[in-house]
Protein backbone atom coordinates (compact mmCIF):
# COMPACT_ATOMS: atom_id res chain seq x y z
CA UNK A 1 0.00 0.00 0.00
CA UNK A 2 1.30 3.45 -0.90
CA UNK A 3 1.84 6.12 1.69
CA UNK A 4 0.43 9.62 1.40
CA UNK A 5 3.93 10.94 0.71
CA UNK A 6 4.36 8.46 -2.16
CA UNK A 7 1.04 9.44 -3.70
CA UNK A 8 1.89 13.16 -3.39
CA UNK A 9 5.28 12.55 -5.03
CA UNK A 10 3.65 10.68 -7.92
CA UNK A 11 1.16 13.48 -8.47
CA UNK A 12 3.94 16.09 -8.35
CA UNK A 13 5.97 14.09 -10.88
CA UNK A 14 2.99 13.75 -13.23
CA UNK A 15 2.25 17.47 -13.04
CA UNK A 16 5.90 18.29 -13.62
CA UNK A 17 5.99 15.95 -16.63
CA UNK A 18 2.97 17.74 -18.12
CA UNK A 19 4.73 21.09 -17.64
CA UNK A 20 7.91 19.70 -19.17
CA UNK A 21 9.92 20.14 -15.99
CA UNK A 22 11.13 17.71 -13.35
CA UNK A 23 9.95 17.31 -9.79
CA UNK A 24 13.20 18.50 -8.19
CA UNK A 25 11.25 21.11 -6.25
CA UNK A 26 10.10 18.29 -3.98
CA UNK A 27 12.93 15.76 -4.18
CA UNK A 28 12.58 12.49 -2.33
CA UNK A 29 9.08 13.17 -1.04
CA UNK A 30 8.28 9.49 -1.57
CA UNK A 31 11.36 8.23 0.24
CA UNK A 32 10.95 6.87 3.75
CA UNK A 33 12.72 8.61 6.60
CA UNK A 34 15.60 6.17 6.69
CA UNK A 35 19.27 6.21 7.52
CA UNK A 36 20.28 3.43 5.16
CA UNK A 37 23.01 3.68 2.52
CA UNK A 38 20.55 4.68 -0.21
CA UNK A 39 19.09 7.49 1.88
CA UNK A 40 22.57 8.68 2.78
CA UNK A 41 23.59 8.62 -0.89
CA UNK A 42 20.46 10.60 -1.84
CA UNK A 43 21.29 13.25 0.77
CA UNK A 44 24.89 13.51 -0.40
CA UNK A 45 23.89 13.88 -4.05
CA UNK A 46 21.16 16.40 -3.18
CA UNK A 47 23.72 18.51 -1.34
CA UNK A 48 25.50 19.08 -4.67
CA UNK A 49 22.31 19.65 -6.65
CA UNK A 50 21.72 16.17 -8.09
CA UNK A 51 18.08 15.12 -7.69
CA UNK A 52 15.83 12.42 -9.15
CA UNK A 53 14.03 13.63 -12.23
CA UNK A 54 10.77 12.55 -13.77
CA UNK A 55 8.98 9.24 -13.81
CA UNK A 56 11.67 7.43 -15.81
CA UNK A 57 14.35 8.10 -13.20
CA UNK A 58 15.05 5.05 -11.06
CA UNK A 59 17.10 6.89 -8.42
CA UNK A 60 14.55 6.54 -5.63
CA UNK A 61 13.94 2.90 -6.51
CA UNK A 62 17.67 2.16 -6.32
CA UNK A 63 18.03 4.09 -3.06
CA UNK A 64 15.18 2.10 -1.48
CA UNK A 65 16.81 -1.14 -2.68
CA UNK A 66 20.09 -0.08 -1.06
CA UNK A 67 18.25 0.75 2.20
CA UNK A 68 16.36 -2.57 2.17
CA UNK A 69 19.45 -4.66 1.48
CA UNK A 70 21.74 -2.86 3.91
CA UNK A 71 25.35 -1.72 4.04
CA UNK A 72 26.96 -5.15 3.66
CA UNK A 73 24.98 -5.88 0.50
CA UNK A 74 25.86 -2.45 -0.89
CA UNK A 75 29.54 -3.08 -0.28
CA UNK A 76 29.34 -6.49 -1.98
CA UNK A 77 27.45 -4.99 -4.93
CA UNK A 78 29.44 -1.77 -5.21
CA UNK A 79 30.11 -2.15 -8.94
CA UNK A 80 26.40 -2.63 -9.67
CA UNK A 81 25.55 0.50 -7.70
CA UNK A 82 28.20 2.45 -9.60
CA UNK A 83 26.70 1.10 -12.84
CA UNK A 84 23.30 2.46 -11.71
CA UNK A 85 24.83 5.86 -11.03
CA UNK A 86 26.65 5.87 -14.37
CA UNK A 87 23.47 4.96 -16.24
CA UNK A 88 21.55 7.79 -14.58
CA UNK A 89 24.41 10.24 -15.19
CA UNK A 90 24.56 9.36 -18.90
CA UNK A 91 20.84 10.03 -19.23
CA UNK A 92 21.36 13.64 -18.10
CA UNK A 93 22.88 16.42 -20.18
CA UNK A 94 26.52 17.06 -19.26
CA UNK A 95 26.44 14.73 -16.23
CA UNK A 96 27.45 11.71 -18.33
CA UNK A 97 30.48 13.63 -19.55
CA UNK A 98 31.48 14.53 -15.99
CA UNK A 99 30.86 11.09 -14.45
CA UNK A 100 33.82 9.39 -12.78
CA UNK A 101 33.64 5.79 -11.54
CA UNK A 102 36.47 6.57 -9.12
CA UNK A 103 34.55 9.46 -7.51
CA UNK A 104 31.28 7.53 -7.58
CA UNK A 105 32.99 4.68 -5.69
CA UNK A 106 34.23 7.14 -3.06
CA UNK A 107 30.78 8.70 -2.66
CA UNK A 108 29.00 5.33 -2.35
CA UNK A 109 31.56 4.07 0.18
CA UNK A 110 31.06 7.27 2.20
CA UNK A 111 27.27 6.77 2.10
CA UNK A 112 27.76 3.20 3.37
CA UNK A 113 30.04 4.46 6.16
CA UNK A 114 27.51 7.13 7.17
CA UNK A 115 24.71 4.55 7.24
CA UNK A 116 26.77 2.26 9.45
CA UNK A 117 27.64 5.17 11.77
CA UNK A 118 23.96 6.12 12.03
CA UNK A 119 23.05 2.52 12.82
CA UNK A 120 25.77 2.30 15.46
CA UNK A 121 24.74 5.56 17.11
CA UNK A 122 21.07 4.54 17.04
CA UNK A 123 21.92 1.20 18.67
CA UNK A 124 23.93 2.97 21.36
CA UNK A 125 21.08 5.35 22.24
Amino acid sequence: MKTVAQIKAEIAAKLAAKRGTHAATQPYAAAPASRGPGSELRKMLASIGIHPRGEKCRCNEHAREMDRQGADWCEENLESIIDWLEGEAKSRPLMGFLFSRYLARKVVLEAIARARAALTSAAGS
